[in-house]
């Protein structure tokens, strides 16, 4: 094959199952608060992540604009963590996973800094959801850093 020829898609080499169960995961997660604060956002409000811990409801006031908003943005996520997983080509993962970290790292920093208002048990758990879609990224990132470059081309 000559310099210049294109390789055929289906030889093209893809991101090890590992990495894409990842993206998947994170596509999930932003799909299904997404679709939740998008589309039942007084519930995603006095609800969310389950019945009997508003973590949202006790940071009021409530603001079906700005939670609209939220499920908006947190589809947009979704898509770009869908794409990624079905084409994970190494620029775009670096560019979605850097673009996730702007957002959740001043989220948990945010979070970090309201937790007295919340029984332990939810203090814990936002700590554990809020970090660990932090931690997911950045794990993510130093895997494609030191991952062969024969992995994650452009398509």
């Amino acid at each position: 094959m000559q310099p210049s020829e294109k390789t055929p898609i289906s030889s093209r080499p893809v991101a090890p199952g590992w990495i894409r169960v990842c993206l998947a995961f994170l596509a999930l997660t932003t799909l299904i608060t997404g679709a939740w604060a998008l589309f039942a956002p007084l519930s995603f409000f006095t609800t969310f992540p389950a019945p009997g811990h508003p973590w949202v409801a006790l940071l009021p006031p409530y603001n079906e604009h700005l939670v609209r908003d939220v499920g908006e943005f947190n589809l947009g996520f979704a898509l770009l963590f869908i794409w990624t997983t079905i084409s994970p080509e190494r620029r775009l993962l670096q560019a979605v996973l850097w673009a996730w970290l702007v957002y959740a790292v001043p989220h948990l920093i945010y979070h970090l800094n309201h937790l007295m208002q919340f029984a332990l048990v939810d203090q814990i758990g936002q700590i554990i959801a809020l970090g660990f879609v932090i931690l997911l990224p950045l794990l993510l990132l130093v895997a494609l850093f030191w991952l062969p470059s024969r992995h994650t081309q452009p398509i």
